[in-house]
């Protein structure tokens, strides 16, 4: 039994990066168990016995029926974030630890975590800001109107100190986020990430993390230049603790994010000898073979694909009264009828476009 815990949630495509994410905890945070909620099936595609962290699967959680529902109108991405809350109230149900911290599955550390475990004993909550500081004038679309968008908070890390400010944070989540957590900015939605913004609010105790070696990532990069040390790495002047990986991918190791090009420039050749360690880790943890594992539930049970658009008019239904208690895997009458004629007339403008151009 420990009095600390880390967690994380993914689907079984990314089990190669937990697995990273294990390794690197038990060389730098040794004793410190890893737990992983799986949003997703086992399906036989790995023996969870012989992973080197504990499987919590969704039948484990509390409201069963709630997380059915999410698994059919959220999205792979939007399920994983969704459900920490769940995990959040599982540990406090279920562990013994006493503080924790939410890591996302893509993380990689690289030093001690004995500050963030130490802030815990002054905080019941603790989180991890995208900026530390302000940008300079040609930054400010790309870095702090984008996080304006997206949450000033980065949803990746979390800690939590066990007691009554911890249930209530995973009870107001799992609140908000078993109907709001789509990836939606136009409407004012982000997964768990725009939520957060609340916390410092509804929760006063709650303390931002201002250590530029913690939860190094593409979107702060440019504000903590990395050092190497002859203990290991630095970021901003502190040791680097851990790197963040999101958005980035082991097919193109060199680029520091798929997702804005204004990022590129601050990948220098310290970052790029981090990211080809990684990506060597990962490749020996079997990233190229879990990438293939199916999703659980992409289909329908007859195996028909189900469409983004039929997720959001399920939610929508449910959130008018008229969707079914349910959820509709086995494409239930009712849920297919009200759902063919748009995909009638997507069918029908494209044929008429494909006309109009001459290539039909």
């Amino acid at each position: 039994m420990t009095d600390r815990l880390v967690c994380t949630v993914a689907t079984k495509a990314y089990l190669a990066d937990v697995r990273v994410l294990a390794a690197s905890l038990a060389e730098h945070a040794p004793g410190v168990p890893l737990v992983l909620l799986l949003a997703d099936r086992i399906d036989g595609y790995f023996d969870p016995e012989s992973e080197p962290f504990r499987v919590v699967l969704l039948e484990d959680l509390v409201d069963p029926d709630v997380v059915a529902q999410m698994t059919f109108y959220y999205r792979p991405f939007e399920l994983c974030c969704a459900l920490r809350g769940w995990l959040h109230t599982w540990i406090l149900d279920h562990a013994s630890a006493d503080r924790w911290l939410f890591l996302d599955g893509d993380v990689l550390v690289l030093d001690s975590l004995e500050p963030l475990w130490d802030r815990l004993d002054r905080a019941p909550i603790l989180l991890s800001p995208h900026l530390l500081k302000p940008v300079e004038e040609s930054k400010v679309r790309s870095h702090e109107l984008l996080h304006l968008r997206l949450g000033m908070w980065n949803g990746g890390f979390l800690g939590l100190r066990r007691g009554e400010t911890a249930a209530s944070v995973a009870s107001w989540l799992r609140s908000r986020l078993a109907r709001y957590g789509c990836d939606d900015p136009a409407a004012g939605q982000f997964v768990d990430q725009r939520w957060l913004d609340w916390l410092p609010i509804f929760f006063p105790e709650a303390a931002a993390v201002d250590d530029p070696g913690v939860n190094v990532a593409y979107w702060n990069l440019h504000e903590r230049a990395l050092a190497r040390t002859e203990g290991g790495w630095t970021a901003g002047g502190s040791p680097l603790r851990f790197v963040h990986w999101s958005g980035w991918s082991h097919l193109q190791p060199h680029r520091l994010t798929g997702r804005n090009a204004d990022f590129q420039s601050a990948a220098g050749p310290i970052w790029r000898e981090l990211a080809e360690q990684y990506r060597g880790r990962l490749l020996d943890a079997g990233v190229q073979e879990t990438r293939t594992w199916p999703y659980a539930f992409a289909d329908f049970h007859d195996g028909a694909p189900i469409l983004d658009t039929m997720r959001r008019d399920h939610l929508r239904d449910l959130e008018a009264g008229v969707g079914s208690a349910v959820s509709p895997f086995d494409r239930s009458r009712e849920f297919y009828r009200r759902h063919r004629a748009p995909r009638r007339w997507l069918r029908r403008t494209g044929k008429r476009v494909l006309r109009a151009a001459g290539l039909r």
